[in-house]
Protein backbone atom coordinates (compact mmCIF):
# COMPACT_ATOMS: atom_id res chain seq x y z
CA UNK A 1 0.00 0.00 0.00
CA UNK A 2 2.69 2.62 0.78
CA UNK A 3 4.22 2.03 -2.66
CA UNK A 4 0.88 2.65 -4.31
CA UNK A 5 -0.12 5.70 -2.24
CA UNK A 6 3.30 7.41 -1.98
CA UNK A 7 2.27 9.58 0.96
CA UNK A 8 5.15 9.02 3.38
CA UNK A 9 7.71 11.66 4.09
CA UNK A 10 8.18 12.50 7.75
CA UNK A 11 11.58 10.86 7.75
CA UNK A 12 11.32 7.60 9.64
CA UNK A 13 9.37 5.33 7.34
CA UNK A 14 10.98 2.14 6.12
CA UNK A 15 9.19 -0.89 4.71
CA UNK A 16 11.99 -3.20 3.62
CA UNK A 17 10.16 -4.46 0.55
CA UNK A 18 13.28 -4.63 -1.61
CA UNK A 19 15.10 -7.02 0.74
CA UNK A 20 11.95 -9.07 1.30
CA UNK A 21 11.24 -9.29 -2.42
CA UNK A 22 14.81 -10.30 -3.22
CA UNK A 23 14.54 -13.11 -0.66
CA UNK A 24 11.16 -14.18 -2.05
CA UNK A 25 12.50 -14.23 -5.61
CA UNK A 26 15.51 -16.35 -4.66
CA UNK A 27 13.44 -18.72 -2.50
CA UNK A 28 10.81 -19.15 -5.23
CA UNK A 29 13.51 -19.79 -7.84
CA UNK A 30 15.26 -22.33 -5.61
CA UNK A 31 12.15 -24.27 -4.57
CA UNK A 32 9.81 -23.81 -7.56
CA UNK A 33 7.03 -23.95 -4.96
CA UNK A 34 3.80 -22.90 -6.74
CA UNK A 35 2.56 -20.70 -3.86
CA UNK A 36 5.90 -18.88 -3.71
CA UNK A 37 5.96 -18.47 -7.48
CA UNK A 38 2.45 -17.01 -7.41
CA UNK A 39 3.31 -14.68 -4.53
CA UNK A 40 6.45 -13.50 -6.33
CA UNK A 41 4.48 -12.75 -9.47
CA UNK A 42 1.79 -10.90 -7.49
CA UNK A 43 4.27 -8.72 -5.58
CA UNK A 44 6.23 -7.90 -8.74
CA UNK A 45 3.01 -7.11 -10.64
CA UNK A 46 1.74 -4.75 -7.95
CA UNK A 47 5.14 -3.12 -7.46
CA UNK A 48 5.73 -2.50 -11.16
CA UNK A 49 2.25 -1.02 -11.50
CA UNK A 50 3.25 1.51 -8.81
CA UNK A 51 6.30 2.77 -10.71
CA UNK A 52 5.94 6.38 -11.77
CA UNK A 53 6.73 7.69 -15.25
CA UNK A 54 10.03 9.19 -14.03
CA UNK A 55 11.11 5.79 -12.65
CA UNK A 56 10.44 6.46 -8.94
CA UNK A 57 9.32 3.31 -7.14
CA UNK A 58 9.25 4.28 -3.48
CA UNK A 59 6.81 5.39 -0.83
CA UNK A 60 7.60 9.08 -0.39
CA UNK A 61 5.47 11.95 -1.61
CA UNK A 62 6.96 14.49 -4.03
CA UNK A 63 9.17 17.00 -2.27
CA UNK A 64 10.27 14.44 0.31
CA UNK A 65 11.97 11.98 -2.02
CA UNK A 66 15.65 11.11 -2.02
CA UNK A 67 16.77 13.31 0.89
CA UNK A 68 14.54 11.69 3.52
CA UNK A 69 16.19 8.94 5.47
CA UNK A 70 15.69 5.43 4.07
CA UNK A 71 14.19 6.43 0.71
CA UNK A 72 17.38 5.78 -1.26
CA UNK A 73 18.12 2.68 0.82
CA UNK A 74 14.68 1.24 0.05
CA UNK A 75 14.99 2.13 -3.64
CA UNK A 76 18.43 0.52 -3.85
CA UNK A 77 17.18 -2.82 -2.58
CA UNK A 78 14.11 -2.69 -4.81
CA UNK A 79 16.49 -2.14 -7.71
CA UNK A 80 18.55 -5.12 -6.56
CA UNK A 81 15.40 -7.29 -6.26
CA UNK A 82 14.26 -6.36 -9.78
CA UNK A 83 17.64 -7.42 -11.12
CA UNK A 84 17.27 -10.71 -9.22
CA UNK A 85 13.86 -11.21 -10.79
CA UNK A 86 15.36 -10.75 -14.23
CA UNK A 87 18.27 -13.08 -13.47
CA UNK A 88 16.19 -15.88 -11.95
CA UNK A 89 12.99 -15.62 -13.99
CA UNK A 90 14.03 -13.83 -17.18
CA UNK A 91 11.52 -11.06 -16.53
CA UNK A 92 12.40 -8.38 -19.07
CA UNK A 93 9.81 -6.04 -17.53
CA UNK A 94 11.70 -6.24 -14.23
CA UNK A 95 14.96 -5.32 -15.92
CA UNK A 96 13.24 -2.45 -17.75
CA UNK A 97 11.80 -1.21 -14.43
CA UNK A 98 15.24 -1.57 -12.83
CA UNK A 99 16.76 0.58 -15.56
CA UNK A 100 14.10 3.26 -15.10
CA UNK A 101 14.68 3.18 -11.33
CA UNK A 102 18.47 3.27 -11.79
CA UNK A 103 18.13 6.24 -14.13
CA UNK A 104 15.89 7.98 -11.61
CA UNK A 105 18.39 7.43 -8.79
CA UNK A 106 21.39 8.60 -10.81
CA UNK A 107 19.54 11.70 -12.01
CA UNK A 108 17.98 12.63 -8.67
CA UNK A 109 21.15 12.03 -6.67
CA UNK A 110 23.29 13.98 -9.13
CA UNK A 111 21.27 17.04 -8.18
CA UNK A 112 21.78 16.82 -4.39
CA UNK A 113 24.64 16.82 -1.95
CA UNK A 114 25.05 13.30 -0.61
CA UNK A 115 25.62 14.83 2.81
CA UNK A 116 22.01 16.07 2.69
CA UNK A 117 20.72 12.50 2.55
CA UNK A 118 19.43 11.59 5.97
CA UNK A 119 19.03 15.19 7.14
CA UNK A 120 15.44 14.33 8.08
CA UNK A 121 16.75 11.59 10.37
CA UNK A 122 18.58 14.14 12.47
CA UNK A 123 15.27 15.89 12.96
CA UNK A 124 13.38 12.59 13.33
CA UNK A 125 15.32 10.88 16.10
CA UNK A 126 17.78 13.51 17.25
CA UNK A 127 20.76 11.33 16.34
CA UNK A 128 23.34 12.08 13.73
CA UNK A 129 22.80 9.59 10.93
CA UNK A 130 25.41 10.06 8.27
CA UNK A 131 24.63 9.86 4.59
CA UNK A 132 26.43 6.53 4.35
CA UNK A 133 23.81 4.88 6.53
CA UNK A 134 20.98 6.12 4.31
CA UNK A 135 22.79 5.06 1.13
CA UNK A 136 23.50 1.46 2.17
CA UNK A 137 23.03 -0.85 -0.80
CA UNK A 138 23.07 1.85 -3.47
CA UNK A 139 26.57 1.04 -4.66
CA UNK A 140 25.98 -2.70 -5.04
CA UNK A 141 22.60 -2.18 -6.71
CA UNK A 142 24.03 0.22 -9.29
CA UNK A 143 27.07 -2.01 -9.84
CA UNK A 144 24.73 -4.97 -10.39
CA UNK A 145 22.72 -2.89 -12.86
CA UNK A 146 25.93 -1.97 -14.66
CA UNK A 147 26.93 -5.65 -14.84
CA UNK A 148 23.67 -6.74 -16.48
CA UNK A 149 23.23 -3.74 -18.79
CA UNK A 150 26.83 -2.70 -19.46
CA UNK A 151 25.58 0.89 -19.19
CA UNK A 152 28.62 2.92 -18.18
CA UNK A 153 26.55 5.62 -16.45
CA UNK A 154 25.89 3.40 -13.45
CA UNK A 155 29.55 2.56 -12.96
CA UNK A 156 30.56 6.18 -13.51
CA UNK A 157 28.08 7.30 -10.85
CA UNK A 158 29.57 4.87 -8.34
CA UNK A 159 33.09 6.02 -9.11
CA UNK A 160 32.50 9.76 -9.53
CA UNK A 161 29.58 10.62 -7.22
CA UNK A 162 29.79 7.88 -4.58
CA UNK A 163 33.58 7.73 -4.83
CA UNK A 164 33.61 4.01 -3.96
CA UNK A 165 37.30 3.74 -4.86
CA UNK A 166 38.07 5.99 -1.88
CA UNK A 167 36.10 3.92 0.63
CA UNK A 168 38.33 2.51 3.34
CA UNK A 169 36.07 2.68 6.32
CA UNK A 170 36.96 1.12 9.66
CA UNK A 171 34.97 -1.77 11.00
CA UNK A 172 32.77 -0.44 13.78
CA UNK A 173 31.00 -2.68 16.24
CA UNK A 174 27.57 -1.21 17.01
CA UNK A 175 25.84 1.73 15.39
CA UNK A 176 28.42 4.40 16.29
Amino acid sequence: QPFQEKTQGDGGEYVGLGKTLDGLIRFAAHTSEPKLLALRRHVVDVLLAAQEADGYLGTYRPGKRITCIWDVHELAYILFALISDWKHFGEDRSLAAARRLGDYLVSALAAVSLEAIGESARRFDGESIVAGNALVGLDRALLALHRVTQDQRYLDFCVEKLKVADWDLPIVEGRH
